[in-house]
């Protein structure tokens, strides 16, 4: 019975330092939640890029501004 017991007492300890089915779940869980997170951040980075781009304006050539017409918040057409 000694030894049974014995058995029994290691398997237990064994089962009990294994992390459960629901917390293996819920950490594939948060991690997928996170991945998506990353890719929603990413779009979102790359969407405000574009936006900047679209707002500069380049010139073509080199040179000096000597007059500036339009001031911050007017809109310029092409």
């Amino acid at each position: 019975m000694g030894r049974c017991l014995s058995t029994w007492s290691r398997d237990l300890a064994n089962l009990l330092s294994r992390p459960s089915l629901w917390e293996q779940r819920s950490r594939q869980g948060h991690h997928r939640a996170a991945e998506l997170d990353q890719n929603l951040a990413k779009r979102d980075l790359a969407r405000v890029q574009a936006q900047l781009e679209r707002r500069e304006i380049r010139s073509p050539i080199d040179g000096f501004v000597i007059t500036r017409m339009m001031g911050p918040g007017e809109y310029v057409s092409s």
